[in-house]
């Protein structure tokens, strides 16, 4: 009896636990699924050959059912794992759906019946095998069907209905944990969301008061007027962004708007005052509110080790020149405390990278470099270094091991598969 309740929770918990995803930028594999349902990096460990990748795509597309797969490296998980790569992509590509990913030699899935059920099913068979198993798993679940998981042995003289009933309790167990999984994800999903439109909405207000300290009856010249106006267009434009916001990576489009918007105005004054048009420079890294930076000073970010040439304002480069700190942006983080937005989680990188990411300097190589938001948003090799942080997933998902290794991990255990 108890070997019988010991496979059952196998059957049922195997695959719960997840690993990590990549390619070029991590960004660039969510711009590439919101166009194309299959990323397949020639690089990854268990990449997809051309036709078997055309396939998948063509059996998504058949199956009426809205599936997202990407096939990284390995080396794409950095120091995190590939249930937080599953997550960051469901997050970011906005699209309703069933995600997976097979990072190395690890697959992960937003749908654990589907996920697990394929790998117990076609692992023997290949990546691709499982793959397309998962997409028809799906496509029965969406139309209200049910999938299969591999049968386990009893003892013989047991009761014949003690197994079916435990997997039912364990069934509906797992059922409920699923569902305060999503719970919780949305919650944070939210709380993330309400971070981020909390702090670009700060942004505007501040350039509307730096709009407001212009003398706008002194605009007089045709130069003047068609940079007063595209400033203005700028302001509208980040606050028409900011209301239609639906994830924190859409911050981008606010906070470039905000950016170009600060330039124009720096224009004005420096016409108005009879000084030469300002450089176009990224915004100053200390506080992007600060606007155009007017020099780059040498300055070790909270958080890191390594001192790095960071653009500055005229005033915060007055006070790195003094030996001081200058005052940084503070905004809500994950945990719910303040840090600067380099610090305070991945759902900031649309934030970061509107401002900085036209300036022609390399965001996470250079001003970035080493903070923890160039960790969470990049990996190692083309995908950068650190990790990805805490992205507010959930338990539930499910998957397999291609390469052996242990399941091990929040709360669910696991085992081994073995290799191929």
């Amino acid at each position: 009896m108890r070997r019988a309740l010991v496979a059952v929770l196998s059957a049922v918990f195997v695959g719960l636990v997840v690993s990590p995803a990549s390619a070029t930028t991590i960004d660039e594999v969510v711009t590439s699924l919101q166009s194309d349902p299959v990323y397949n990096d020639p690089e990854a460990e268990n990449a997809l050959t051309d036709s078997e990748a055309d396939n998948l795509r063509d059996q998504i597309a058949a199956s009426g059912s809205s599936v997202f797969i990407a096939i990284l490296p390995d080396a794409a998980k950095g120091s995190q794992s590939t249930e937080d790569v599953v997550t960051y992509l469901r997050t970011n590509v906005g699209e309703p759906g069933s995600y997976a990913a097979v990072v190395g030699s690890q697959f992960r899935s937003t749908t654990p019946a589907a996920a697990t059920s394929a790998f117990q099913q076609q692992r023997d068979n290949g990546v691709f095998a499982v793959l397309s198993q998962y997409v028809s798993n799906v496509a029965t679940i969406d139309s209200g069907g049910t999938v299969t998981q591999t049968e386990t042995t009893q003892e013989s003289g047991g009761n014949a209905l003690l197994p079916v009933l435990v997997l039912g309790a364990v069934a509906a167990g797992v059922g409920g944990l699923f569902y305060m999984g999503k719970r919780k994800r949305d919650k944070a999903d939210a709380l993330a969301l309400a971070s981020v439109k909390e702090t670009i909405d700060e942004d505007i207000t501040a350039f509307g008061e730096s709009l407001d300290s212009v003398d706008s009856a002194a605009i007089t010249t045709d130069d003047n007027r068609a940079d007063w106006m595209a400033a203005l267009d700028q302001y509208d434009k980040a606050k028409r962004s900011s209301d239609t916001m639906s994830q924190p990576a859409e911050a981008a489009t606010v906070t470039e708007a905000l950016d170009e918007g600060r330039f124009r105005v720096a224009c004005v004054q420096a016409r108005l005052a009879g000084e030469p048009l300002p450089d176009r420079r990224p915004p100053c890294f200390f506080d992007p509110r600060h606007g155009l930076s007017v020099k780059d000073v040498s300055y070790t970010p909270m958080g890191t080790t390594t001192a790095r040439d960071v653009p500055a304002c005229a005033a915060c480069a007055a006070t790195v020149d003094d030996g001081l700190d200058p005052d940084v942006r503070l905004v809500t983080a994950a945990n719910g405390g303040r840090q600067p937005y380099w610090q305070a989680g991945p759902q900031y990188g649309g934030y970061a990278s509107g401002y900085y990411g036209n300036s022609g300097m390399d965001l996470f190589s250079t001003i970035l470099v080493g903070t923890m938001l160039a960790n969470m948003m990049t990996g190692p090799m083309m995908y950068g270094g650190g990790g990805w942080g805490d992205t507010g997933g959930g338990s539930d998902f499910g998957g397999g091991d291609f390469g052996g290794g242990d399941f091990g991990g929040g709360g669910f255990g696991g085992g081994d598969f073995g290799g191929w």
